[in-house]
């Protein structure tokens, strides 16, 4: 048993924690810190210390932080500085002598710092989170309106228990209802309001520039890069390409691309009939580079970009910072063909020594396709060894991979074939992206990690400029879900569930409405209506019937609560004691003068509270036997008057 003072400072923390938790990646240290010790403090207060503010103290801070919010405000983190200054003001009034205004005030800005959230990050967790608070805040206005009308009140489990259950099953059952009009409710083509949501947490993917161990960074992180909603294929095709890097310098690559190709939805035509089509569904990252399958030829997409065809490259106009999804085709090739333009940038190469340069010498072949695979039974093992761990990190760590270590991770392999490719008056480059994936069959998508990440080479021979990727790699493990540790594959389930959450709720835009209304028009179109043979039929007459019952027992409810209040009213009127607006019956019966006649309406408000705010139904014998003992005591009023 607990008083219903304590219950609501509880349920407030409660409420703030899932609030706080929302939000915790978004918050600087400084309110971190600030928010935990206030969360300290008000369970300290449930024990008896008093840490308040001075209510006047609060309110000064409060303008303090919505100054320093101002100042600091810009249209870039608008959402992150409004949600941090609301978590402030919310800590403030955590820290007041709390009444029921101030309760409800933190209620409220628990739900304004939800909507902000839902502006920065609308994943699925978001809607946990939300389902939580609602659900809290709706038990909260329950307590409050007990504590009106008695702030003594002792609740018990079963009390508690008996309020807990309808408030659970209305927020189950307005979840079909929420539903519902997700899918009606009207959209437009146009996002009005995505302005606001321009920042969400990105990982960070390739850039425009590799030096030799930066990759490692990128391996070790196990978090979703994209998902690709298409058919299953060889795993030997699934390279993702992103940026080419096409100039060595200071032991590393960079891409001097210009951004020269051709704008919006382009095509280049294909040379065979390996084509397939797909739907990337990118996560926030922080570069410009859409990724695709070796060899895109088609790209579509929402917001301007560019399509260089020769290096097979597709940068957009600004960096992805939000989640967004594309269309591409691609033909499963390991090669471009297409003329090669400034040849000299392919070949530029500098500051490498004497001890490269005798490596590339000796690999020289007969023809370039020869050189190439004299390269890459060089970097074969046992020679060389593929490793995450120890990576070669010096002055000339490509001279000291290739003469001391002889084990690194792709980039080394990939940065050591490019160069002795040039040495050798090759053109070549570097490709950064992803390899592999892992196949859901159910859902029909890859799920590409950034641990997936991976650097290969191409080499500009006859014509076309062929994939070679030198890297000594179990590449099975990048695709192949038996091979994954437990935790990976945990991981990846809740993986399909966020696809499913970012492909029917995220992407849900106008013309999949369209689309959804049309298929439901046709299915009605086809529905035969033969009440005789068909059950759906009587079941459709049914319905509203039920629904009619349904809303006229709730009309009955209300009168029955209406009448017994009523007669409560006239109880307190032969007493010389009326009950304002919005008063309670707890709070008008402390004001009746004799003390018998007080405790015996006492037990009834109790058990009107009961019977109307309980999981049990207000039915017509709980109405008729409250309404008697309503009755009973008006008698003996009258008699003890006369």
């Amino acid at each position: 048993m607990m008083t219903i003072s304590n219950l609501i400072k509880i349920n407030t923390i409660f409420v703030s924690i899932i609030c706080f938790a929302a939000v915790a990646e978004y918050m600087n240290l400084f309110v971190l810190v600030f928010i935990s010790g206030v969360i300290v403090a008000n369970f300290l207060e449930i024990k008896g210390y008093n840490l308040y503010l001075p209510r006047f103290l609060a309110n000064s801070l409060g303008v303090i932080v919505l100054f320093a919010a101002f100042i600091n405000f810009s249209i870039e983190n608008m959402n992150v500085i409004f949600i941090n200054a609301l978590i402030v003001l919310m800590g403030l009034k955590l820290m007041e002598r709390k009444q029921y205004r101030d309760y409800m005030q933190i209620s409220l800005m628990a739900v304004f710092i939800l909507a902000g959230l839902s502006l920065l990050n609308l994943s699925m967790v978001f809607l946990v989170y939300l389902f939580a608070e609602v659900l809290l805040i709706v038990l909260q206005m329950v307590l409050l309106t007990v504590m009106v009308e008695d702030d003594t009140f002792i609740m018990d489990k079963p009390f508690f228990v008996s309020i807990l259950k309808p408030i659970t099953l209305i927020m189950v059952i307005s979840i079909p209802a929420a539903a519902f009009l997700f899918l009606i409710l009207p959209r437009t083509d146009y996002p009005m309001l995505s302005f606001l949501n321009n920042r969400q947490n990105a990982s960070t993917g390739f850039t425009d520039s590799i030096k030799l161990g930066t990759v490692n960074s990128i391996q070790n992180n196990d978090k979703t890069a994209f998902r690709v909603k298409m058919k299953k294929i060889d795993d030997k095709f699934l390279y993702w390409r992103g940026v080419v890097l096409d100039t060595y310098r200071n032991n590393g690559w960079q891409s001097n691309y210009g951004g020269s190709g051709t704008k919006n939805n382009v095509k280049q035509e294909s040379q065979n009939k390996k084509i397939i089509k797909y739907r990337v569904f990118m996560e926030p990252t922080a570069n410009k580079y859409l990724y695709t399958l070796n060899v895109p030829v088609d790209i579509t997409y929402s917001d301007d970009f560019s399509f260089d065809k020769e290096r097979g490259e597709v940068i957009t106009e600004e960096p992805v910072k939000t989640k967004i999804s594309y269309t591409a085709v691609s033909q499963l090739s390991q090669q471009i063909d297409t003329h090669m333009a400034r040849k000299e940038i392919y070949l530029q190469i500098s500051g490498i020594s004497s001890e490269v340069k005798k490596i590339a010498s000796r690999l020289k072949g007969d023809t370039d396709a020869g050189t190439a695979d004299n390269i890459i039974n060089y970097l074969k093992p046992p020679k060389f060894k593929y490793t995450l761990q120890n990576l070669p990190l010096s002055k000339e760590p490509l001279k000291h991979f290739l003469t001391v270590t002889k084990m690194g991770n792709c980039e080394y392999f990939a940065s050591a074939m490019g160069v002795l490719l040039r040495l050798n008056g090759i053109p070549s480059r570097l490709v950064g992206g992803f390899r592999g994936g892992y196949y859901d069959e159910g859902a029909g998508y890859y799920s590409v990690l950034y641990s997936n990440a991976h650097v290969w080479v191409e080499a500009y021979i006859d014509g076309a400029w062929r994939t070679y990727d030198p890297t000594p790699a179990d590449f099975s493990r990048f695709s192949d879900k038996k091979k994954l540790s437990s935790l990976k594959e945990i991981k990846l389930f809740f993986d399909k569930l966020n696809y499913y959450w970012t492909v029917f709720v995220i992407n849900y835009d106008f013309a999949k409405q369209m689309e959804g209304l049309k298929n439901a028009a046709e299915a009605a179109e086809n529905i035969k209506f033969d009440l005789k043979l068909s059950g759906k039929g009587v079941f459709a007459l049914i319905i509203p019937f039920i629904l009619l019952l349904i809303f006229v027992f709730k009309k009955k409810r209300e009168k029955r609560t209406e009448k017994i209040l009523k007669k409560f009213d006239e109880v307190f009127l032969k007493l010389g004691v009326s009950r304002s607006a919005g008063e309670g019956l707890i709070q008008t019966v402390d004001n009746v003068g004799n003390k018998e006649i007080g405790e015996e309406l006492r037990k009834l408000a109790y058990e009107y509270y009961s019977a109307v705010y309980g999981d049990k139904e207000f039915n017509h014998e709980k109405y008729r036997a409250l309404k008697k003992r309503l009755k009973d005591v008006s008698r003996y009023i009258k008699h003890s008057s006369d």
